[in-house]
């Protein structure tokens, strides 16, 4: 029902100085924002529930494998723009700013000894029943409909004493694309202030 879901944990929105467990999503249409946060949450307490099955923590290791080992195989193909938000975190956060090499070889040595157990761990004390806030955003017109505080309120509620079910994997292997595209080609590119 979205364009886009995801969650992570870190800087709670823009404070460096308060962690938390976040989700979003964007739902498709405006008419879909409470099917949305509906199902957004259902995975969260989910996950908080039954933890993650190895299948899916196996993936998710190959993924951000493959992000790492992508940067390090491009590592001399960088530009200055890539380098920007690393600077500004290291200057406002005083988050070290060390080179792809040593990430990519950290990465994979970490993910190497982590446990599932111990992820799954993690998933149920950082997704908690207290000290949590809800924000919806998005524009101010007739035709979007955002839920009231009290919708909102009632679908966590109806979530968290909903039945679930652990995460079944049904994946159905064939071909993404059943023809090979022919190749494109760059007719342009446009360097913005910051490279964003």
């Amino acid at each position: 029902p979205f364009n886009y879901a995801g969650g992570g944990f870190g800087d709670f929105y823009i404070m460096s100085t308060k962690q938390a467990w976040s989700v979003g999503a964007e739902p498709r249409r405006s008419k879909d924002t409470e099917v949305s946060l509906r199902a957004l949450l259902s995975e969260n307490e989910r996950m908080r529930r039954f933890g993650f099955t190895n299948i899916e923590f196996e993936r998710a290791k190959a993924n951000i494998l493959r992000d790492y080992e992508t940067a390090y195989n491009e590592r001399e193909k960088r530009e200055n723009s890539d380098y920007v938000s690393e600077y500004v975190d290291n200057f406002t956060k005083n988050e070290p700013f060390p080179k792809v090499e040593w990430e990519y070889h950290f990465v994979n040595t970490l993910l190497a000894d982590l446990p599932l157990e111990e992820v799954n761990q993690m998933a149920k004390t950082v997704i908690a029943d207290t000290n949590i806030v809800f924000a919806v955003t998005g524009p101010k017109k007739n035709n979007v409909i955002l839920p009231t505080k009290e919708k909102i309120l009632a679908i966590w509620d109806e979530v968290r004493k909903g039945n679930l079910t652990p995460y079944k994997e049904n994946v159905e292997v064939k071909p993404l694309l059943e023809k090979k595209p022919v190749a494109g080609r760059i007719v342009k590119t446009e360097q913005r202030l910051f490279g964003y």
